[in-house]
């Protein structure tokens, strides 16, 4: 019987470090936000998080499907030097690339469009922020399973931000200060994690072969036409709420996802934590990929459970102390997504641990493109009439059926198979 005892203690390593990682992510902005809401209204802040959900499409270009494709790849040749280094070097050259074309057309659209110039502020600062993350290489220590290595700078940059936000931060028309924090924040980790890459891990730019080039662009298309569904029920959400009512409501409705994403992100990391060590373990032998994979199941979705069960019972005490009485009447809003960690849990299990890591990404692709034209229908239907509530009812129903989906899928062809 083989062991897994080195796959544990390298998972729990990344775990730990993630874990780390996200707490600057997740748990340092929610510091800040029972803050920020008081100072800022509801109406800026849902402005502040309305041109940053238009900003998303662009990141998601950036993104171009290569944090679970880069991740993947990086974890089978993290012992191949040169191979590795060309690999990095053709997604730095991609990203590059569309970052031009992307600043080209939005410099267009600033002239044709008469924005106004704190709509433009703040589109700019977002920018650079939607970059910085954008080019920062988590994927890279994702994939040779060393995030600790950038895990302190992190949480530095972060707390630096904080510190800025509480000192600098302290009348409601700072509001345009604070995305410059936050941008701030963004460029100081992406400028430190490449220098570590470079002057750490010994990573030399070698320019690639058009060949090279071209593949990555083919294998990658799938798995950005799927980020590009997933981000149609999730960052759409908030544009389409916008478009139907105001930057008051968007508040709302930002200030209660952030809790969910908060709490969801505990799981969040367990999830990336064992995504390159799944990978490798696919690679090696099937049955104790899978094996391994079904305790991980057990083991996080236990957690995953009491969590939910806890943010429905103590939703109003959730808001209350975290976005403050301004956010009070939105505590409903909470417990209706409250379930949400549990359920997209086990969409992560089957959707991105099993058929991405069993080169399956075709079907995953389906179930989520069909996801997001089920999520447009619903908010369509329910948002104008029902508002925030309805923009709630549409993630719910949309994650659970993703989740469905992808547990049929997967449990359907491995019953062909056998």
């Amino acid at each position: 019987m083989i062991s897994h005892k080195n796959d544990y203690k390298a998972v729990f390593a990344n775990f730990s470090a993630l874990s780390i990682l996200q707490i600057s992510n997740y748990i340092l902005p929610m510091i800040t936000i029972p803050y920020i809401v008081r100072i800022i209204s509801p109406e800026k802040f849902g402005l502040i998080n309305f041109i940053a959900a238009i900003f998303g499409y662009f990141q998601l270009v950036l993104d171009y499907g290569f944090y679970y494709s880069a991740t993947r790849k990086i974890s089978i040749l993290r012992n191949e030097k040169e191979k590795l280094d060309d690999f990095v070097s053709t997604i730095f050259m991609i990203k590059f690339l569309i970052f031009l074309v992307g600043v080209a057309l939005l410099i267009i659209v600033f002239l044709i469009f008469q924005i106004s110039n704190e709509n433009v502020q703040i589109s700019v600062l977002t920018l650079i922020s939607v970059v910085s993350i954008s080019f920062f290489p988590i994927w890279y220590f994702q994939g040779i399973e060393k995030m600790s290595v950038i895990t302190g700078i992190t949480i530095l940059a972060k707390t630096i931000s904080l510190i800025l936000i509480f000192g600098f931060i302290s009348q409601p028309e700072d509001y345009i200060l604070y995305v410059a924090i936050n941008s701030f924040s963004s460029l100081l980790v992406f400028l430190i994690s490449l220098g570590i890459l470079i002057f750490m891990f010994g990573y030399k730019f070698r320019f690639p072969k058009k060949s090279t080039f071209v593949a990555e662009l083919v294998e990658s298309w799938q798995y950005f036409i799927t980020n590009l569904g997933i981000n149609l029920y999730t960052t759409s959400n908030v544009v389409i709420l916008g478009f139907f009512t105001n930057n008051t409501i968007v508040g709302y409705w930002v200030g209660i996802d952030k809790i969910r994403m908060a709490i969801q992100g505990i799981m969040g990391v367990f999830s990336q934590s064992v995504f390159p060590r799944v990978s490798l373990l696919l690679d090696e032998n099937l049955q104790n990929g899978i094996e391994f994979v079904k305790k991980i199941a057990s083991f996080g979705g236990s957690i995953a459970l009491i969590i939910s069960i806890i943010t429905f019972f103590f939703s109003s005490e959730i808001v209350s102390i975290v976005l403050g009485s301004q956010y009070s009447s939105s505590a409903n809003l909470l417990k209706m997504i409250s379930f949400l960690p549990f359920i997209i849990f086990f969409s992560n299990i089957f959707g991105i641990q099993l058929l991405i890591n069993l080169n399956r990404i075709s079907d995953l692709m389906k179930i989520v493109l069909s996801a997001a034209v089920m999520n447009l229908i619903l908010s369509f239907i329910f948002v104008p009439k029902f508002q925030a509530y309805g923009t709630a009812f549409s993630v719910l129903i949309t994650e659970i059926c993703v989740t469905i989906f992808a547990i049929l899928v997967y449990y359907k062809k491995e019953t062909v198979e056998s």
